[in-house]
């Protein structure tokens, strides 16, 4: 029962860890694209 629980403990620990990389993830994509456009209207600016 020890090793059933702590391979829950895993799994869940996987998909936490997945689910916390798929948010820094498109974290990162959305502030890209941000930097990219703010970039860009400055570049048009100047």
């Amino acid at each position: 029962m020890g090793i059933q629980y702590s391979g829950q403990i895993n799994i869940d620990r996987k998909i936490f860890l997945v689910s916390l990389a798929k948010l820094y993830f498109a974290f990162f994509i959305i502030q890209g694209s941000c930097k990219r456009k703010i970039e860009h209207r400055y570049f048009l600016c100047a």
